[in-house]
């Protein structure tokens, strides 16, 4: 008997706790009575439990926010000056945890998910204006794990990117508006590593180029935009020119040559002006500099200017100091002087010679 009587007084016990507890959590008060100390409301002396509301200049609630023993705790409501809502978020002992809600101007959802111990969690929804999806991220304690997916005012996608530890892992794909691929990067947690393909709009190739490690690396080349034709090709070693790079015209003709051996001009040299060639009744390509590089120094035979005639000359190097027979052109391309110069570069001998008519 007696022990019926004291479970039944342990009930009431409780349902009377419950209910002070209920009724002050629903305590209203003006926020601006309340205190906040070391990140703790106070109303009176003592911690707040309750809600406080913030008010706008006409009376219209601005912000209303629930407290547990001082702590933000509950659902939190904003609103604009017209009442529309323009923020939900569920907190939990000082920290968001639970669901959220932002919300633009007119009310409209922005963007939506949940919130663990103060960090996005989960998938987490973004949205224009007019209603559509702009993006879809997903997040582990403020991480981004998983797929992350972006899309267009029309619902196309525009990216899609895979993350590990908040670093994109693996491919990432970009399209345009109408679908078509705009790049696809490889990546390997956060340094690109692989492929880079990017194309133009027109749905040309516009880059093709690869990555070890975050460094170019293999083969680079680009392309035009309309004839789709390759324009430039050139080959790095661990982020480094080392090897030929040439430049093209549409019609697949080489244009330019370098040479590199690890940044350093390092073999061949060539490239050519597009001049008129009146027997032709066209333009053509003619060499305008060409010669070898040796360690980044000229060496051996080079020919300067002989298309634009910019200080056009012809002669023999060593190593980057000019020795031997050299012959000077003027603006018109007619042999000016020859001149001589010995292995140290400095000059013993020059003749000049009288304009011929061609």
């Amino acid at each position: 008997m007696y022990k019926h009587f004291f479970i039944a007084l342990a009930c009431a016990m409780a349902t009377l706790g419950l209910h002070a507890q209920n009724q002050a959590l629903t305590k209203k008060i003006k926020y601006e009575a309340l205190i906040q100390e070391n990140g703790v409301a106070t109303y009176k002396g003592q911690p707040f439990t309750g809600r406080a509301f913030e008010m706008w200049p006409d009376n219209r609630i601005y912000r209303e926010i629930g407290y547990v023993n001082g702590l933000q705790d509950g659902e939190y409501f904003e609103y604009n000056e017209k009442s529309a809502l323009m923020a939900h978020e569920t907190w939990v002992r000082g920290q968001k945890n639970g669901a959220y809600d932002y919300h633009y101007i007119d009310g409209a959802i922005k963007s939506k998910g949940t919130y663990t111990r103060g960090e996005l969690d989960g998938l987490i929804q973004g949205y224009y204006p007019f209603g559509g999806l702009q993006y879809e991220v997903n997040y582990a304690l403020g991480i981004r794990e998983g797929w992350s997916v972006t899309y267009y005012e029309n619902g196309a996608r525009e990216q899609e990117t895979y993350f590990e530890q908040g670093k994109p892992h693996g491919e990432v794909v970009a399209y345009y508006r109408d679908s078509t691929y705009r790049y696809i990067r490889d990546y390997n947690h956060g340094i690109q590593h692989g492929r880079n393909y990017v194309a133009h709009r027109s749905g040309c190739p516009g880059i093709e180029e690869y990555y070890k490690n975050g460094l170019l690396d293999s083969v680079r080349r680009t392309y035009d935009p309309m004839l789709c034709a390759k324009i430039e090709e050139g080959w790095y070693s661990k982020g480094k020119k080392n090897g030929s790079f040439c430049t093209f015209g549409f019609f697949g003709d080489t244009l330019s040559i370098e040479t590199f051996s690890m940044d350093v001009l390092d073999g061949w040299y060539s490239k050519k002006k597009e001049v008129w060639e009146p027997t032709l009744l066209k333009n053509v390509w003619e060499v305008e500099e060409e010669g070898m590089f040796v360690s980044g120094e000229r060496d051996g035979h080079w020919k300067h200017g002989f298309v634009t005639h910019y200080q056009q000359r012809e002669g023999e190097y060593d190593l980057g100091t000019m020795v031997g027979e050299w012959k000077l052109y003027d603006a018109d391309g007619y042999l000016l002087a020859t001149q001589w110069y010995d292995s140290q570069g400095e000059l013993i001998k020059q003749k000049f010679h009288k304009r011929k008519k061609r």
